[in-house]
């Protein structure tokens, strides 16, 4: 190895010129993307000045978060032309990630929107508002099968899992609305994940009548007695199935008396009776 005019650093000094550890000269070492110009009989690595500028790309390009192979194959072939196309790629990927972000810190703020209105409104009566649409990923349906709250609920929660990336978005169950008329109240049509991304699936926009239920799911049924009997007496008839959102679930508490779900169901203003005719009509 030809030594002229060349300063050498052991590996300590020369990773300390570039503020890192010497293990990270021993790894791109081992992995063949950057190795010292001389090694001594003791084992101990040296590195030359001339190669400042190759280990200032490769930290550049990695605090990038550009993966090493990338790198690699930059390194072998390096021109403006692959350094614009590299650039480039990455930006796509930041973009791909800053739009995740957002979604994630979107669902975030809205779980904890949800949970916080969750537990300020649980016992309270039941009211009619107004709600924008919110897209979901849903389980195929599962119309005239009747879900149990254990393995069957959790079995089909799998199958959506995974799907929208983490999942973070709070989870519910909807049930048909023919099957809440007839009083099947555990009958699920589908499981979904709300989600901050627009999907082909959606809770739809419009009036709907709330109802902070708390408690273990198994007494559900005198829950949606009561407030079909309430939404009644307000004078509305429901139109929609129901949505079962789990603000407070076994994520937040192991103890099922201090779930709170929110049940929704859209509605719609009784149309008053038609006058009877009189006599002398």
């Amino acid at each position: 190895m030809e030594r002229k005019e060349r300063k050498l650093y052991r590996a300590g000094d020369f990773a300390a010129i570039f503020g890192v550890k010497k293990d990270t000269l021993f790894y791109y070492d081992r992995i063949g993307i950057f190795r010292p110009v001389f090694r001594a009989a003791n084992g101990y690595r040296y590195y030359g000045s001339s190669q400042f500028s190759t280990f200032s790309i490769i930290l550049t390009l990695r605090n990038m978060d550009i993966p090493i192979e990338r790198i690699r194959e930059y390194l072998s072939a390096k021109n403006p032309e692959s350094l614009m196309e590299l650039f480039d790629l990455e930006r796509k990927r930041i973009d791909k990630r800053i739009r995740k972000l957002k979604e994630l810190s979107s669902m975030i703020e809205s779980n904890i929107s949800i949970m916080k209105e969750a537990m300020e409104m649980a016992g309270k009566p039941v009211s009619v508002r107004y709600f924008p649409e919110e897209y979901i990923i849903e389980s195929l349906p599962q119309k005239g099968k009747k879900i149990d709250w254990s393995d069957e609920w959790w079995a089909l929660y799998s199958s959506i899992y995974g799907k929208d990336e983490g999942n973070i978005g709070i989870t519910g169950s909807k049930i048909a609305l023919d099957d809440i008329l007839r009083g099947e109240f555990s009958r699920l049509e589908s499981i979904f994940v709300m989600t901050g991304r627009k999907t082909e699936t959606e809770i739809p926009a419009g009036m709907y009548a709330v109802k902070y239920a708390e408690g273990p799911y198994s007494g559900y049924s005198g829950i949606y007695r009561s407030f079909l009997d309430e939404i009644d007496r307000m004078g509305y008839i429901p139109s929609s199935a129901a949505y079962e959102e789990y603000a407070v679930d076994e994520m937040a508490t192991d103890r099922s008396e201090r779930f709170i779900s929110r049940i929704r169901i859209m509605v719609k203003e009784k149309r008053p009776a038609e006058p009877a005719p009189s006599e002398c009509d």
